[in-house]
């Protein structure tokens, strides 16, 4: 014979009270949590900047944009693009194979930590934005020191000497300063703007370079502190030999950095283009778009 249980009255207004409650909260949690999963699909800056602008006045309002933000960068990283600190910010892997009259060989670079990008200026911009299927940006920009930490291994040719190395290396570098720049293209019609390339080399510039490495040469310290010396002494032309690699190797995690955003969020969402007199001081510096 089935039974049936019946709950008190008193009994079940509680119960019901706290399943309303629970479910209030819950919902609560998910819309909160759907509106932080929306805010972080990319960086989101106080002014709204159009593409309809003049445009130096839309140079300007990008420049501000993004050296305000920057220090919020620091330690929480970009949001949709990097995860975790940009300072330190760690690159996992650099491969470079480099042949020419005087030098040849292989370089590795694992695990390297990365301090001074958030003390970077934003010197200027400039934008061409004027196509609905291209976007041409240059930075130019200025980090007064950048140090390195990291490990190394190498192989190389020097003359007719052979030099195998590996181990802890640390590299100070001031005064790093250059161009980065940015196209993107889209299809007509379509909803989202690709990167298509992102350049900083060979236009980059140093002004100071200082190395050390006391495994550079795996077994003899004096040719160890010979190829040090030689690097420190020599710099700029060892640049030039590592320019085609850095490019590649930064240019396609920057690209594909902002690829992430680009290609998963409209560009007219993320670079509006009309700006109408209606539109209040409130709303147009609201904190809903990318630029």
């Amino acid at each position: 014979m089935k039974q049936t249980v019946l709950l008190s009255k008193p009994y079940s207004r509680m119960s019901m009270k706290r399943v309303v409650t629970v479910l209030i909260l819950c919902s609560a949690a998910q819309i909160q949590s759907a509106s932080t999963k929306n805010e972080a699909k990319y960086p989101r800056f106080k002014r709204s900047c159009y593409r309809n602008m003049p445009n130096l006045e839309l140079d300007s309002c990008l420049k501000s944009n993004f050296q305000q933000n920057l220090p919020s960068y620091r330690s929480a990283g970009i949001p949709g693009m990097i995860n975790g600190s940009i300072d330190p910010y760690t690159w996992p892997r650099f491969y470079h194979y480099f042949g020419g009259a005087l030098i040849q060989g292989s370089l590795t670079v694992l695990n390297a930590k990365m301090w001074g990008w958030s003390t970077l200026k934003f010197l200027n911009v400039r934008t061409n934005v004027k196509n609905p299927q291209k976007m041409l940006i240059d930075v130019d920009f200025r980090v007064p020191k950048i140090d390195v930490f990291g490990q190394f291994k190498a192989e190389g040719k020097m003359g007719a000497a052979r030099v195998y190395g590996g181990g802890p290396f640390w590299l100070n570098v001031t005064g790093v300063s250059g161009t980065w720049k940015v196209i993107g293209s889209r299809e007509k019609g379509a909803p989202y703007m690709e990167i298509k390339s992102f350049r900083g080399n060979p236009i980059l510039r140093l002004e100071t370079f200082k190395l050390k490495a006391p495994g550079a040469a795996l077994g003899n310290q004096q040719l160890s502190n010979l190829v040090v010396a030689t690097i420190n002494g020599a710099w700029r032309i060892f640049q030039e030999v590592a320019d085609p690699a850095i490019e590649r190797e930064w240019g396609n995690f920057c690209k594909d950095s902002l690829n992430r955003v680009f290609k998963s969020v409209p560009y007219d969402e993320l670079f509006p283009l009309d700006r109408t007199p209606a539109r209040n001081t409130s709303s147009r510096n609201s904190a809903s778009r990318i630029f």
